[in-house]
């Protein structure tokens, strides 16, 4: 199939849907992985709960939640990413994803449109602010600078993280009155007066009693920051204890350091410290380079 009504329509085609609605903990539970230790692993030392910790540090260092509050595919998501360097990694970084659509899109283009190749532009321009009008839309960067008039606006990225205002000119004056966009929807005006659909020119197209965005596209969205430090070298003392560690440097060090809930309080909100191999193959060394995760930015 290459089309789907819902999202949910494509998880239940996989056979997943069922782990969309029921909680980690659940799944957790249906597979016996116990919450707490038993009474006579307490009484031992070293030893630790693979749920209490490892899950649930991983759901901390991805998502920024507690493993009470995800459910079973985000769960599992987030124990594959943390146990699998390779897995959903994008060869040359993530800024790859946009150049290689759009060399696909000029592909299409030229394929389905010969000889019209040069109607297609790239603007690599960061938008804050859409202005809608009869005649399009018109796109501003903070500045206020002009980006340009475009015909359409597909904005692929939650609005409540979009960080974009979105305005409509008044009819009364289009050259100093702006007002809020209604998102509720738009209606397509009739020619003929009383027709089905008809909505008067003063409306613009929009509703006079425009309908509320479902809130999943409202809600806000809970954020996980990513800080790159190069030139770093980890104080194993400090993670280790004073003494412990004997002078040893290099590859003894753990690449990957995930906090608990308990560990990100004391550690100024950071969910994870993670070593970035050096990417040519060269051996490493001091001055490496790290990724650090936390629920704020640092």
């Amino acid at each position: 199939r290459f089309f789907y009504e819902s999202p949910d329509a494509i998880w239940k085609d996989l056979g997943i849907q069922g782990l969309l609605h029921r909680k980690f903990d659940i799944l957790l539970d249906k597979y016996m992985v116990k919450k707490d230790l038993p009474w006579w692993r307490r009484i031992l030392t070293s030893q630790g709960s693979f749920r209490q910790e490892a899950l649930s540090s991983m759901i901390l260092t991805v998502f920024n939640q507690n493993i009470s509050d995800v459910h079973a595919l985000a769960g599992l998501m987030a124990f594959m990413l943390a146990t699998d360097d390779a897995l959903y990694h994008i060869k040359g970084g993530n800024a790859k994803l946009m150049s290689t659509a759009w060399n696909q899109a000029k592909e299409a283009r030229a394929k389905k449109c010969p000889g019209k190749e040069g109607l297609l532009s790239h603007v690599e321009k960061e938008v804050s602010t859409v202005v809608g009008s009869i005649h399009g839309f018109d796109l501003y960067n903070e500045n206020g600078d002009d980006i340009g008039e475009f015909d359409l606006v597909i904005l692929a990225t939650p609005i409540s993280e979009s960080k974009i205002d979105f305005l409509i000119k008044s009819h009364m004056d289009e050259t100093a009155v702006l007002q809020q966009m209604p998102l509720g929807g738009l209606i397509e005006n009739s020619d003929e007066t009383g027709a089905a659909g008809y909505i008067s020119p003063d409306h613009e197209g929009h509703s006079p009693l425009p309908r509320q965005l479902p809130a999943v596209v409202t809600r806000r969205y809970i954020q996980s920051v990513t800080t790159i430090v190069r030139n770093a070298t980890l104080q194993a003392d400090y993670w280790f204890g004073q003494g412990k560690v004997e002078n040893r440097t290099g590859p003894w060090l753990p690449r990957q350091i995930y906090m608990t809930a308990a560990g990100k309080f004391k550690e100024h909100n950071v969910t994870g410290i993670f070593r970035i191999p050096p990417s040519d193959g060269t051996a490493e060394d001091d001055g490496a380079i790290y990724k650090i995760c936390s629920s704020q930015h640092l």
